[in-house]
């Protein structure tokens, strides 16, 4: 609650605990060493935080959620954006973090690329009448030289957001296999909610050192 100043350091000795959720806790300004275990992290609303301690290198994380917290330093920041194991990463941002090296303003973006793997960043932010939204999902379309190749829910989750966030999610567009040489990839994204608006996407092309490092 709202009286909650810091999350114990015996947190990290909670060895079977999976998810953590810390909401509207405005004097907690960072976060301890978190247990192994722990697979998802929200923390929604904490407008103080501003540094958190890295994961592990054999951290199970897989979901973080740093909605609303706006005070988030910069390198909190990278330990978010840089965990590239993670299903789906949430954090409050104005510009797209630099290893999204392919972009376009708006909601489609289309690259030249001969692999099926890549991570995603989406900047989004409620419409101008809405001061909050609600996103339950992330839905991509995506074409291979012209044709609809898939379509569909890629990443599920639940926020609600004030102003402008980064959402970053891993995408691949077969399960395993290959893609010859330029070719022409489409992305198309939008979100579960009328309330929120894609203005700029990202993607980062893995490569084969990227698949050797999983």
């Amino acid at each position: 609650g709202t009286d909650i100043e810091r999350i114990p350091d015996w947190f990290r000795d909670l060895h079977v605990l999976e998810g953590l959720f810390i909401i509207d806790c405005p004097k907690v300004t960072s976060l301890p060493e978190l247990p192994r275990s722990l697979r998802r992290l929200m923390v929604n609303t904490c407008e103080s935080l501003e540094t958190i301690t890295p994961f592990p290198i054999d951290s199970r994380i897989e979901n973080l959620d740093f909605a609303n917290c706006f005070k988030l330093g910069q390198e909190a920041r990278r330990v978010i954006t840089q965990q590239t194991f993670l299903k789906m990463a949430c954090l409050p941002g104005q510009k797209m973090p630099a290893e999204f090296d392919h972009r376009a303003l708006g909601s489609s973006l289309t690259i030249s690329s001969d692999s099926y793997r890549f991570r995603v960043c989406l900047l989004v932010t409620p419409k101008q009448h809405a001061n909050v939204a609600l996103v339950s999902s992330v839905l991509c379309r995506t074409s291979l030289n012209g044709c609809l190749i898939k379509e569909g829910i890629v990443q599920g989750l639940l926020s609600y957001f004030r102003r402008e966030h980064l959402l970053i999610f891993p995408y691949e567009l077969f399960e395993e296999g290959w893609l010859e040489q330029d070719n022409e990839v489409l992305f198309q994204f939008s979100t579960s909610s009328h309330e929120v608006d894609v203005i700029e996407c990202g993607v980062q092309i893995l490569t084969t050192d990227d698949n050797d490092d999983d």
